[in-house]
Formats: C-alpha cells, structure tokens, sequence
C-alpha cells in the first residue's frame, strides 16, 4: 500500500515537470526551476544508466529530487515485454521505498498491474496512451488514474474539450516546440542490455 508523504492540497499547480533518462543527466540539469521529474527512459531499458534498472541510482536520484523540494515521478516502459515485468515491479519498490510520489504508465497491461499491486499510488496516464476524446480520459478517472496526459497531437482547442468534460481528476498539458517522437521499436534490434545510446 503506498502511503503519499505529501497531500494534494500542499502540491502547487501548475507543475512544471521534465523527464530525465539517467543520474549522468540529472547530474547536469539545473532542475531549480522545475515543481517535478519523471525518471526513467521509456523507450528502451536497454539504454546505459536507464533508471529504471539502475535502482541504486534511481533511489539516490528520488532522494536528491526530494531533499531540493522536488517531486520525483517514476515513468515506465511505453511498450513493455512479459518479461519486463518483473524488472517494473522492481523499479516501483524501489521507487516507493525512496519516496516517489506517483507512476507514469503508458500501457494498459502495466496501468493494471501498477493498479492492483500497488495500491494508493497516484498513476498517471501519458499522453501515449492514446487519450483522444472525453470518454476515454473518463474511463481512466473511473479506474482510478490521478492524472491524465491527452494525446500529444490534439489542438489546444481539443484539448480544452476532454479538461472541460471530465472533472475530478488533474490534467497535465505538454509544453514544447516540436512533437516529441520515441522509437521504442528501435530498442527491439539491440542484442545486449544496457548498452549506450
């Protein structure tokens, strides 16, 4: 069961959020003008230093993040394998342990598995989840989800629409020049773990 060291009511919003991949990046990051940082790469847990499998530097990355001030989000893999799994599992111990203060999940597999075994942890619903009108960003909120991410590619005005529609649960809106583009399927052609980018 996860217990959240902070209550909603003190988070102040908006949160200005980034995503850091390793603890070589978040060592170089000036992060005092974020609210928060989801940790991990998504894309491939292939990737040297992901910290979603450097658990030793994903828990000193959470503490670090914590003792500035700063809420640290876990991400998980966007297209996970079966035997992924049990490496997730151990990413968000370890990440609860250390004081995270909620999961990005981007598949439904994941999403209900994080759900029903881990209790109580605010899950938040990536824009790669394909959120594209009000309905499905409701079902979510029905399940429980904490926050939802619409779908990168929609308009503002699109956006607007599925925030107005669905109350009772956060929205998080993407704020960038370009469109973010991940190639998880490029991770699937790299034959040895933890290789470097």
């Amino acid at each position: 069961m996860f217990t959240p060291a902070t209550s909603k009511a003190a988070l102040n919003f908006p949160e200005l959020s980034v995503a850091i991949t390793t603890a070589e990046i978040l060592a170089d990051v000036d992060i005092s003008g974020l609210d928060a940082v989801y940790l991990g790469q998504p894309y491939c847990l292939k990737i040297k230093g992901n910290l979603l499998i450097d658990l030793s530097g994903l828990s000193d990355a959470i503490k670090k993040l914590n003792s500035a001030g700063k809420r640290a989000y876990l991400t998980t893999p966007i297209v996970p394998k079966n035997t992924d799994f049990s490496k997730i599992k151990a990413a968000v111990e370890c990440g609860i342990k250390a004081g995270i203060k909620g999961v990005e999940v981007h598949d439904v597999g994941l999403f209900r598995m994080v759900k029903n075994e881990y209790p109580g942890l605010p899950i938040h619903m990536s824009s790669l989840a394909n959120i594209y009108q009000p309905e499905t960003a409701a079902y979510y909120r029905d399940q429980g989800v904490a926050r939802i991410v619409p779908a990168n590619e929609l308009l503002d005005t699109e956006m607007k629409i599925i925030k107005d529609a669905v109350d009772k649960v956060e929205f998080s809106i993407p704020i960038y020049g370009r469109l973010p583009l991940g190639m998880s399927y490029a991770c699937m052609l790299r034959s040895e773990e933890h290789t470097s980018e």
